[in-house]
């Protein structure tokens, strides 16, 4: 019987340890409010608190700052037309150098000279459901090459960009750059560095000069069921290959490529099409010489892609 205690004891003191500990690594959630209701009246204020895996609820509201992430957070604004950060120094509105970060719910809009809404230095990030207009540079802007003191940070990847509006942004509404380095002691040597497998889905993007911008060595980037509208270029794959690019509406203006190897299926082309249709593009040094891809497949309908 004292054996049987014994046993009923310790099962208990293990459980409830058991509990403490998961109790003790709950994550925390905090809230921000601009009119000092809140934990923070300040997001920045709030990303300096949290720890790794917090959630930060931000109020409606005009919050004019700008915001380093440098840990895995959860951002979350209340309304995506209603949580306005709007960027209040001549640098990129949200910048993120740390993983596993999300950003959903939010106005997002700097027009200080050559800012941009977002940069990411990072991977596994997911931008959703926000709306990334009025910045003078890129709206969304994957930087294939960060220098943080004397090394280099790997360039992004697995990256997701779905569900936003990405409007009259002046240069790009998004870019990637695979990127690479001049290492000046070595004249003719660089170091590459490729940014694959990020994601762009169900994204309305409008207004910018290049609606996705994809440069250097990026490669394996999905483009799927997005709507391109009163952009300059939509889509200009730059010395970037094996993208694949499907299922999009290209409403005002057809893609340029600069590049070799893409793939293009099932996209709609602003009107029915009963024979491929033929991408138009140049490659080789300078890209002087004329190359065409082809959609065998285009789209009869435009596709129902969300927006606001």
């Amino acid at each position: 019987m004292k054996n049987k205690r014994l046993i009923i004891c310790i099962t208990l003191m293990l459980v409830l340890s058991s509990v403490g500990l998961t109790t003790a690594n709950v994550n925390d959630t905090i809230y921000v409010d601009d009119d000092g209701t809140a934990d923070y009246t300040s997001i920045q204020a709030a990303i300096d608190a949290a720890e790794e895996g917090d959630v930060i609820v931000v109020y409606n509201g005009m919050y004019y700052e700008n915001i380093i992430i440098d840990k895995q957070l959860t951002l979350n604004g209340e309304s995506k037309t209603d949580t306005i950060i709007i960027g209040a120094e001549n640098s990129p509105v949200i910048e993120i150098h740390a993983d596993h970060v999300t950003i959903s719910g939010f106005t997002i809009q700097n027009n200080e000279n050559r800012s941009d809404g977002i940069n990411i230095y990072s991977c596994y990030n997911t931008i959703e459901g926000n709306i990334i207009q009025n910045n003078d540079n890129y709206g969304i802007l994957l930087r294939g090459l960060y220098k943080s003191g004397s090394f280099l940070v790997r360039p992004p990847s697995h990256n997701v960009i779905k569900g936003n509006i990405i409007r009259n942004n002046s240069e790009k509404g998004i870019s990637i750059w695979g990127g690479d380095v001049f290492l000046p002691r070595f004249r003719n040597i660089g170091i590459t560095l490729d940014a694959r497998n990020n994601s762009i889905v169900n994204n309305v993007i409008e207004g910018s000069r290049h609606g996705v911008y994809l440069a250097k060595a990026t490669r394996e980037t999905l483009i799927d069921h997005n709507e391109f509208t009163d952009n300059n270029i939509s889509v200009a794959p730059m010395y970037s290959r094996y993208n694949i690019i499907t299922r999009n509406n290209f409403l005002s203006s057809d893609p340029f490529f600069q590049s070799g190897i893409n793939y293009w299926n099932n996209n709609y082309w602003g009107e029915p099409l009963d024979e491929p249709k033929r991408i138009m593009g140049r490659i080789g040094y300078f890209g002087i010489i004329p190359w065409i891809n082809y959609d065998e497949h285009p789209a009869q309908e435009p596709f129902n892609i969300g927006g606001e």
